[in-house]
């Protein structure tokens, strides 16, 4: 019974002492708000983006396709007229190029016993 009382006693203390419930800074948010209907482009779901990457950033000329997995993220596209398929380390601030390898036209990207089928082509996702 004695347990009970201090376990009581000390929930009490801490919910009574201010500075232990808010401990650090203030909780919520701060500043004017307005509501446009949309999440800016800085943001997803109010988590900052670590990172974008478009065409060019890839390398490519258009992105048609992508794949993930296990912290890496797999790009499908063209650069002029050779369809290519990259790999990337994307656990990292910004995305690292694992591989890059030239595939054929078929369309369609896919998993296959763990490896990723680009068309015809299959490529071992961890060195390409």
């Amino acid at each position: 019974m004695a347990f009970i009382v201090l376990g009581a006693f000390a929930f009490l203390y801490v919910m009574s002492d201010s500075r232990l419930v808010t401990a650090g800074a203030t909780p919520g948010y701060r500043g004017a708000a307005q509501d446009t209907g949309y999440l800016a482009d800085g943001y997803a779901n109010g988590v900052g983006v670590a990172w974008q990457m478009n065409a060019a950033d890839a390398g490519l000329d258009r992105i048609d396709d992508y794949a993930a997995a296990d912290g890496r993220l797999f790009l499908v596209g063209y650069r002029g007229s050779q369809r290519v398929a990259i790999g990337y380390d994307a656990s990292y601030s910004s995305p690292r190029e694992l591989w890059r390898v030239d595939v054929d036209d078929e369309p369609g990207v896919h998993w296959w016993d763990g490896d990723l089928l680009v068309g015809n082509t299959l490529i071992s996702p961890a060195d390409g």
